[in-house]
């Protein structure tokens, strides 16, 4: 290989390593508690009366909720990943008014907290949170995104009463949950996942598959991950007594993949060293 070859070639390989599909995985969601808000707690909107069909026929149940909406408005606050699109559904039985007791707290940490102010009474909660590719830690701007086996989902969590955890992602236009639970997903790509479809219908943010459902994906165009937290207490998910999920950090690694220039480019350097080769053996 001649020395201009060589220049040539280490710079094209410069130029084209952030989007080599070599390059380990990077953090594409580093939320954590730099992230703060002025507005303090999410506003809880007004609240719907009717029969949510928590166990009695009843017009007598209160739902609060926000549709989530990738397309909507964005939460946007201080920190590394200050951009986040978020929905949630609380429902609380034999109650008028605004579900009691239902905050989301922000800044230092998310602070999901659901209780009743009397004995007996019992409700379900769902809160759903994603990051879109635009505003991607590391890959925004890359031509498309994947999972790879070093790929990873995790949370840290201070509070863990009587609530669950799911990993979401938007693959091209399709959502999926995760059938793996709890604070950490290794490998995305070998671990189960079922298609899902959060709406603003009453438990829209509820999955409703069944284990035959969930299955391995290959996720080759990332749009958007995230996170659902939902009550849970002895396997069931309308609960009585207080649920309470404190959310510290969350991170979440992916990598990118080449675009055809960059594979064009890549191209042309293998082109060069064959050709500094020939003129060499010459």
């Amino acid at each position: 290989m001649t020395n201009v070859s060589k220049r040539i070639l280490t710079a094209l390989a410069a130029a084209t390593l952030p989007f080599t599909s070599s390059v380990s995985a990077l953090t594409i969601v580093n939320w954590n508690s730099n992230e703060t808000s002025s507005a303090g707690n999410y506003t809880l909107p007004t609240a719907v009366a009717g029969d949510f069909g928590l166990g009695d026929p009843q017009v007598n149940d209160t739902r609060n909720f926000r549709t989530f909406n990738l397309g909507g408005s964005a939460t946007v606050t201080t920190g590394t990943s200050s951009t986040w699109y978020h929905g949630y559904d609380y429902i609380q039985a034999d109650r008028t008014g605004n579900v009691n007791n239902a905050t989301r707290t922000l800044g230092p940490e998310l602070n999901l907290r659901f209780q009743y102010d009397s004995a007996g009474q019992s409700g379900v909660a769902f809160f759903l949170q994603m990051w879109k590719k635009q505003n991607f830690v590391n890959l925004a701007a890359a031509p498309a995104v994947i999972f790879d086996s070093d790929s990873s989902f995790s949370m840290t969590r201070s509070r863990t009463e009587r609530n669950q955890v799911r990993w979401v992602v938007l693959n091209g236009s399709t959502f999926y949950i995760s059938q793996s639970v709890g604070a950490t997903l290794n490998d995305p790509n070998s671990e189960s996942w079922a298609i899902y479809n959060p709406s603003n219908a009453a438990f829209g943010l509820d999955f409703t598959g069944d284990a035959n459902d969930f299955t391995e994906r290959v996720f080759d165009d990332v749009q958007a991950v995230g996170f659902l937290v939902y009550t849970l207490d002895a396997g069931n998910k309308v609960v009585s007594g207080r649920a309470w999920a404190t959310i510290n950090n969350v991170s979440i690694s992916a990598v990118p993949i080449p675009e055809p220039a960059s594979l064009a480019l890549l191209g042309l350097g293998g082109l060069l060293i064959l050709g500094g080769r020939k003129r060499d053996v010459r």
